[in-house]
């Protein structure tokens, strides 16, 4: 951040911007088929604020070879919000998870920082650092990004992960509102607490698992429950996401490192928090090569 080149670009950007020479600052570009009711009242709230994210679709007609795109909290080209994405010319990276395989190459400049909470708070930092104010109702989304990422302030979470959040209450962030962000559809909710009171119990490690159709922020939120568990120090769901792709979520305390784990299976993330998706229909057969995979390890593996 404290480079010369990141400094020019700031600059020069900054005078474009006030010579009216930049067309156009999109927000966010959202082409996802499943809007879950948490993203449904985020994206009212920006809307109320003459914030208004747009499709790929709509924004390629303005697109040039002068056009940047900013990446944040993903370096896998398969979790851009659209495939065509990947082909910018000129693109940025701002993510905290670890890169694989199937990370984002050619990117002009890229910070990936997995010790860091979320994307947030690398967000943050520039903020700060180059003194820049954004808007309270910007400021309560990304406190609510922050609390989803850390589990509520427990897990991915130092001093500076408070110092920032603080920092967004100085910009006006509204901490009920974020309850109302996040909150929680009671039958969707009767749904995952199938999964989490079928659990099943291997040492430290908790599997949930279901041959229904979830999504994958259901499986991450059964996972997380599981965590709760007395002598539970990694959790691990397992569920159909389509027909055709079986998802698995994986939390953890620290001490199992559930990302080496989820690598195994081409997926990746976090220590503490990690996910896959496989291409297969048979929920009973990914779960036996997890426990297949777990059982085989070594402690020093994922420890």
């Amino acid at each position: 951040l404290a480079s010369k080149w990141v400094r020019q670009e700031l600059k020069h950007a900054k005078k474009l911007f006030e010579q009216g020479n930049i067309i156009r600052l999109y927000p966010i570009i959202i082409d996802d088929k499943i809007v879950t009711p948490e993203i449904e009242r985020t994206l009212i709230s920006l809307k109320n604020e003459n914030i208004i994210p747009i499709t790929y679709k709509e924004a390629k007609k303005e697109f040039n070879s002068n056009s940047l795109l900013i990446i944040t909290d993903t370096n896998v080209s398969k979790r851009l919000q659209n495939k065509n994405l990947v082909n910018f010319k000129n693109k940025i990276i701002i993510d905290h998870h670890i890169k694989t395989l199937d990370s984002i190459t050619d990117a002009l400049y890229e910070w990936i920082d997995v010790k860091s909470s979320s994307a947030c708070e690398m967000v943050l930092t520039i903020l700060k650092k180059y003194d820049i104010e954004i808007p309270s109702i910007i400021a309560t989304i990304m406190l609510a990004g922050m609390y989803i990422d850390t589990n509520g302030f427990l897990l991915k979470t130092t001093k500076n992960t408070h110092k920032y959040a603080s920092l967004l209450y100085e910009f006006g962030a509204d901490n009920i509102e974020v309850q109302y962000l996040l909150k929680q559809n009671f039958r969707e909710f009767k749904r995952r607490q199938k999964i989490t009171t079928n659990a099943e119990f291997y040492g430290k490690i908790a599997i949930g698992s279901s041959k229904y159709r979830y999504t994958s922020i259901e499986l991450a939120k059964a996972s997380d429950v599981m965590l709760t568990f007395n002598g539970i120090e990694a959790s691990f769901t397992i569920a159909k996401l389509d027909d055709n792709t079986i998802g698995i979520s994986a939390r953890s305390l620290g001490n199992i490192n559930v990302a080496s784990v989820m690598q195994k299976f081409n997926g990746g993330g976090h220590r503490t928090d990690a996910a896959c998706q496989i291409r297969s229909n048979s929920v009973s057969k990914v779960k036996e090569e997890l426990l297949g995979y777990i059982g085989g390890l070594n402690e020093s593996n994922i420890y």
